[in-house]
């Protein structure tokens, strides 16, 4: 989704916004809101530029995104390979949230016991795990 505007048409069973990929308007999370107020779960990302995302920032400028957003929206996703995985994954399970843990190979497909590994560790993390190879 390039924009968080109201009158966006939603396709799909749930939106997932890239915060890392728009402009961060002061009220993103006013929009994010309303796009569940029409029936929409919001899954929100802000993926680091390590992991093919555009954040800019440290991580505790991440966490303070991340905590907002799981006070007041369905689901989020963030990187296994982040210092701030397991206490966004922890606060997501705390609030009845789901937390997507996602590890991304640009590189490579790694071997399969590799993959489970990778699989089994955000397992731990997160109730979804995502790889992206």
């Amino acid at each position: 989704m390039s924009s968080l505007d109201g009158d966006v048409p939603l396709a799909g069973d749930i939106v997932e916004v890239r915060l890392d990929r728009t402009s961060r308007p002061p009220d993103w999370l006013e929009r994010c809101q309303a796009i569940e107020a029409r029936g929409k779960p919001v899954l929100l990302t802000a993926r680091l530029r390590s992991e093919g995302g555009e954040w800019p920032e440290d991580d505790e400028g991440r966490l303070k995104i991340y905590e907002a957003g799981l006070a007041a929206l369905s689901a989020v996703d963030v990187e296994l390979s982040s210092v701030i995985c397991a206490t966004v994954a922890k606060q997501a399970e705390r609030l009845g949230r789901i937390c997507v843990v996602s590890h991304h190979d640009f590189e490579k497909t790694p071997p399969l016991a590799e993959l489970v590994s990778i699989v089994q560790e955000a397992r731990q993390n997160g109730a979804v795990a995502k790889v992206a190879t």
